[in-house]
């Protein structure tokens, strides 16, 4: 998990890496959901951040799929 994520220009990534990047992104709020279940966390703003981040791929994985 990388603990500052640099800013990625989405629009011009490719949707197989949009999709890629969703689902690590994915795998990454699962795990700070499940250790913030077990031990109370340091940042409890990353939780918010990784749900915005994916529901940003997922707005760019969509465009992708409508435009073609």
């Amino acid at each position: 998990m990388d603990k500052k994520r640099k800013e990625v220009n989405y629009s011009e990534m490719p949707i197989e890496e949009l999709t890629r990047q969703e689902e690590k992104t994915r795998e990454d709020l699962f795990k700070i959901q499940f250790r913030a279940s077990l031990t109370p966390l340091k940042n409890v703003m990353e939780i918010r951040k990784l749900k915005r981040e994916i529901a940003r791929l997922n707005t760019f994985i969509q465009q992708r799929g409508k435009s073609g």
